[in-house]
Protein backbone atom coordinates (compact mmCIF):
# COMPACT_ATOMS: atom_id res chain seq x y z
CA UNK A 1 0.00 0.00 0.00
CA UNK A 2 2.88 2.62 0.91
CA UNK A 3 4.58 1.66 -2.85
CA UNK A 4 1.46 2.27 -4.45
CA UNK A 5 0.69 5.50 -2.24
CA UNK A 6 4.60 6.36 -3.55
CA UNK A 7 3.84 6.33 -7.48
CA UNK A 8 1.01 7.86 -7.16
CA UNK A 9 2.81 10.64 -5.49
CA UNK A 10 5.77 10.33 -8.06
CA UNK A 11 3.60 10.19 -11.25
CA UNK A 12 1.66 13.49 -9.69
CA UNK A 13 5.39 15.24 -9.05
CA UNK A 14 5.80 14.61 -12.63
CA UNK A 15 2.51 15.97 -14.00
CA UNK A 16 3.28 18.94 -12.18
CA UNK A 17 6.95 19.19 -13.26
CA UNK A 18 5.61 18.59 -17.05
CA UNK A 19 2.81 21.48 -16.06
CA UNK A 20 5.61 23.92 -15.28
CA UNK A 21 7.85 23.17 -18.02
CA UNK A 22 4.68 23.79 -20.11
CA UNK A 23 3.76 27.28 -18.47
CA UNK A 24 7.75 28.29 -18.90
CA UNK A 25 7.55 27.66 -22.28
CA UNK A 26 4.17 29.72 -22.57
CA UNK A 27 5.25 32.58 -21.02
CA UNK A 28 8.46 32.66 -22.93
CA UNK A 29 6.39 32.57 -26.02
CA UNK A 30 3.78 35.28 -24.34
CA UNK A 31 6.94 37.43 -23.42
CA UNK A 32 8.60 37.03 -26.90
CA UNK A 33 5.27 37.60 -28.77
CA UNK A 34 4.77 41.32 -26.89
CA UNK A 35 8.16 42.22 -27.03
CA UNK A 36 7.55 42.05 -31.16
CA UNK A 37 4.45 43.94 -31.04
CA UNK A 38 5.58 46.89 -29.04
CA UNK A 39 8.40 47.09 -31.32
CA UNK A 40 5.95 47.10 -34.17
CA UNK A 41 3.92 50.00 -32.19
CA UNK A 42 7.36 51.99 -31.95
CA UNK A 43 7.37 51.71 -35.48
CA UNK A 44 3.88 52.67 -36.78
CA UNK A 45 4.38 55.36 -34.11
CA UNK A 46 7.45 56.66 -35.89
CA UNK A 47 6.17 57.13 -39.37
CA UNK A 48 3.06 58.66 -38.44
CA UNK A 49 5.60 60.91 -36.61
CA UNK A 50 7.20 61.99 -39.56
CA UNK A 51 4.47 61.64 -41.39
CA UNK A 52 2.75 64.65 -39.36
CA UNK A 53 6.44 66.45 -39.87
CA UNK A 54 6.32 66.47 -43.30
CA UNK A 55 2.23 67.33 -43.81
CA UNK A 56 3.65 70.13 -41.27
CA UNK A 57 5.81 71.36 -44.40
CA UNK A 58 3.25 71.79 -46.78
CA UNK A 59 0.74 74.14 -44.82
CA UNK A 60 -0.01 75.96 -47.78
CA UNK A 61 -1.37 73.69 -50.60
CA UNK A 62 -3.26 71.52 -47.52
CA UNK A 63 -4.69 74.77 -45.93
CA UNK A 64 -6.11 75.39 -49.85
CA UNK A 65 -7.07 71.90 -50.01
CA UNK A 66 -8.47 71.88 -46.89
CA UNK A 67 -10.88 75.06 -47.64
CA UNK A 68 -12.12 73.51 -51.15
CA UNK A 69 -12.98 69.74 -49.66
CA UNK A 70 -15.06 71.70 -46.92
CA UNK A 71 -16.61 73.84 -49.49
CA UNK A 72 -17.75 70.46 -51.37
CA UNK A 73 -18.32 68.61 -48.58
CA UNK A 74 -21.20 71.57 -47.41
CA UNK A 75 -22.66 71.32 -51.12
CA UNK A 76 -22.69 67.74 -51.34
CA UNK A 77 -26.04 66.20 -50.87
CA UNK A 78 -24.89 62.00 -50.83
CA UNK A 79 -21.40 60.33 -51.08
CA UNK A 80 -22.15 59.87 -54.28
CA UNK A 81 -22.82 63.49 -55.26
CA UNK A 82 -19.32 64.47 -53.24
CA UNK A 83 -17.46 61.47 -54.77
CA UNK A 84 -18.56 63.32 -58.12
CA UNK A 85 -17.92 66.63 -56.97
CA UNK A 86 -14.16 65.86 -56.04
CA UNK A 87 -13.47 64.29 -59.18
CA UNK A 88 -14.20 67.12 -61.30
CA UNK A 89 -11.20 68.96 -59.09
CA UNK A 90 -7.73 67.89 -59.81
CA UNK A 91 -6.00 67.07 -57.04
CA UNK A 92 -1.58 67.39 -56.73
CA UNK A 93 -0.22 64.34 -54.68
CA UNK A 94 2.07 64.99 -52.11
CA UNK A 95 5.13 63.79 -51.22
CA UNK A 96 5.50 61.79 -48.02
CA UNK A 97 7.90 59.59 -46.02
CA UNK A 98 8.88 56.30 -47.10
CA UNK A 99 6.20 53.33 -46.18
CA UNK A 100 8.71 50.62 -44.61
CA UNK A 101 8.26 46.91 -46.08
CA UNK A 102 7.97 45.67 -42.08
CA UNK A 103 5.17 48.00 -41.70
CA UNK A 104 3.19 46.48 -44.93
CA UNK A 105 3.71 43.66 -43.97
CA UNK A 106 2.45 44.15 -40.57
CA UNK A 107 -1.05 45.54 -41.54
CA UNK A 108 -0.80 43.57 -45.03
CA UNK A 109 -0.95 44.56 -48.53
CA UNK A 110 -3.94 42.04 -49.73
CA UNK A 111 -6.61 43.75 -50.92
CA UNK A 112 -8.93 41.78 -49.36
CA UNK A 113 -8.02 42.28 -46.03
CA UNK A 114 -10.24 44.65 -44.07
CA UNK A 115 -9.10 48.43 -43.26
CA UNK A 116 -9.63 47.60 -39.55
CA UNK A 117 -9.42 44.50 -37.59
CA UNK A 118 -12.54 43.81 -36.43
CA UNK A 119 -15.59 41.70 -37.17
CA UNK A 120 -18.56 42.31 -40.10
CA UNK A 121 -21.83 44.16 -38.17
CA UNK A 122 -23.54 44.78 -41.90
CA UNK A 123 -22.23 43.14 -44.79
CA UNK A 124 -22.52 44.72 -48.22
CA UNK A 125 -26.30 43.93 -49.61
CA UNK A 126 -27.70 43.21 -46.31
CA UNK A 127 -30.26 45.17 -45.03
CA UNK A 128 -29.98 48.05 -42.81
CA UNK A 129 -31.93 48.65 -39.49
CA UNK A 130 -34.10 52.02 -40.52
CA UNK A 131 -34.70 50.68 -44.23
CA UNK A 132 -32.57 50.35 -47.74
CA UNK A 133 -29.85 48.39 -48.14
CA UNK A 134 -26.10 48.57 -47.03
CA UNK A 135 -23.72 49.55 -50.28
CA UNK A 136 -20.87 49.11 -47.94
CA UNK A 137 -19.15 47.05 -44.84
CA UNK A 138 -20.02 48.13 -41.15
CA UNK A 139 -16.66 46.73 -39.46
CA UNK A 140 -17.09 46.78 -35.12
CA UNK A 141 -13.42 47.28 -33.62
CA UNK A 142 -12.30 47.98 -30.41
CA UNK A 143 -11.69 51.44 -29.33
CA UNK A 144 -8.57 53.12 -30.82
CA UNK A 145 -8.22 50.44 -33.35
CA UNK A 146 -5.73 51.52 -36.25
CA UNK A 147 -7.72 51.85 -39.72
CA UNK A 148 -4.87 51.60 -42.49
CA UNK A 149 -5.91 51.74 -46.39
CA UNK A 150 -7.37 49.07 -47.98
CA UNK A 151 -4.91 49.16 -51.24
CA UNK A 152 -2.92 51.75 -52.60
CA UNK A 153 -4.03 55.15 -53.68
CA UNK A 154 -4.37 59.25 -53.20
CA UNK A 155 -6.31 60.73 -50.62
CA UNK A 156 -9.04 63.11 -52.23
CA UNK A 157 -10.85 63.96 -48.91
CA UNK A 158 -10.56 63.70 -45.62
CA UNK A 159 -12.58 65.54 -43.23
CA UNK A 160 -16.27 65.51 -41.36
CA UNK A 161 -19.23 64.47 -43.41
CA UNK A 162 -22.53 64.39 -42.25
CA UNK A 163 -23.35 61.40 -39.88
CA UNK A 164 -19.92 59.54 -41.33
CA UNK A 165 -17.49 61.66 -38.45
CA UNK A 166 -14.68 61.94 -40.20
CA UNK A 167 -15.01 60.74 -44.01
CA UNK A 168 -11.47 59.34 -45.59
CA UNK A 169 -12.04 59.08 -49.31
CA UNK A 170 -9.47 56.97 -51.50
CA UNK A 171 -8.84 57.48 -54.70
CA UNK A 172 -7.30 54.69 -56.75
CA UNK A 173 -5.36 54.16 -60.07
CA UNK A 174 -8.07 51.31 -61.42
CA UNK A 175 -10.65 53.85 -61.27
CA UNK A 176 -11.80 52.67 -57.82
CA UNK A 177 -12.71 54.80 -54.60
CA UNK A 178 -12.66 53.59 -51.11
CA UNK A 179 -14.50 55.74 -48.44
CA UNK A 180 -13.81 55.34 -44.61
CA UNK A 181 -16.33 56.94 -42.44
CA UNK A 182 -16.81 56.72 -38.66
CA UNK A 183 -13.11 58.21 -37.78
CA UNK A 184 -12.45 60.49 -34.48
CA UNK A 185 -8.73 60.84 -35.50
CA UNK A 186 -6.94 61.21 -39.22
CA UNK A 187 -3.35 61.00 -39.87
CA UNK A 188 -3.84 61.73 -43.85
CA UNK A 189 -4.47 64.81 -45.28
CA UNK A 190 -6.19 65.54 -49.40
CA UNK A 191 -3.59 65.04 -51.93
CA UNK A 192 -1.21 62.13 -49.78
CA UNK A 193 -0.32 58.99 -51.53
CA UNK A 194 -0.36 56.38 -49.52
CA UNK A 195 0.19 52.59 -49.99
CA UNK A 196 -1.85 49.21 -49.20
CA UNK A 197 -1.55 49.13 -45.04
CA UNK A 198 -0.53 52.39 -44.18
CA UNK A 199 -2.45 53.66 -41.17
CA UNK A 200 -4.41 56.38 -42.02
CA UNK A 201 -6.31 57.24 -38.86
CA UNK A 202 -8.03 55.73 -35.35
CA UNK A 203 -11.24 54.87 -33.91
CA UNK A 204 -12.11 56.04 -31.02
CA UNK A 205 -15.71 54.42 -29.30
CA UNK A 206 -17.28 53.83 -25.68
CA UNK A 207 -19.72 57.06 -25.91
CA UNK A 208 -22.59 54.30 -26.28
CA UNK A 209 -24.68 57.22 -28.26
CA UNK A 210 -26.92 55.60 -31.00
CA UNK A 211 -25.13 55.28 -34.21
CA UNK A 212 -26.30 56.28 -37.25
CA UNK A 213 -24.60 53.79 -39.39
CA UNK A 214 -25.99 50.32 -37.25
CA UNK A 215 -29.24 51.96 -36.20
CA UNK A 216 -28.40 50.87 -32.49
CA UNK A 217 -26.31 51.27 -29.31
CA UNK A 218 -22.92 49.52 -29.84
CA UNK A 219 -20.26 50.99 -26.62
CA UNK A 220 -17.48 49.99 -29.08
CA UNK A 221 -16.07 51.62 -32.72
CA UNK A 222 -17.48 51.31 -35.61
CA UNK A 223 -15.90 51.88 -39.33
CA UNK A 224 -17.97 52.10 -42.58
CA UNK A 225 -15.94 50.65 -45.43
CA UNK A 226 -17.74 51.33 -49.18
CA UNK A 227 -15.91 50.76 -52.24
CA UNK A 228 -17.06 52.34 -55.27
CA UNK A 229 -15.88 51.48 -58.77
CA UNK A 230 -16.87 54.15 -61.67
CA UNK A 231 -18.96 55.56 -59.07
CA UNK A 232 -21.02 52.53 -58.53
CA UNK A 233 -20.72 50.45 -55.12
CA UNK A 234 -19.64 47.01 -55.29
CA UNK A 235 -18.55 44.73 -52.53
CA UNK A 236 -15.19 45.80 -50.58
CA UNK A 237 -14.06 42.37 -50.71
CA UNK A 238 -14.44 41.71 -54.46
CA UNK A 239 -12.40 45.04 -54.97
CA UNK A 240 -9.27 44.43 -57.65
CA UNK A 241 -7.08 46.14 -56.25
Amino acid sequence: EVNKQADLIKSSLDQLRNLKTRQKKQESTLKKDRNKLIKKQNSMDDVVKKRQALLNQTVSYQQSALKKTKSLAQQAKDLRDLLSRLNSVPVQPQVKPRFTESMRNWFGSNNTKLPVAGDIKLAYGQALPGGGISQGLTITAISGAIVVAPSSGVIRFAGPFRQYKLLIIIQHPNGEHTLLGGLQEIYTRVGDAVTAGEPLGKLVGGNKAESKLTGDRDPFASLYYERRRHGKPIDPRLAKG
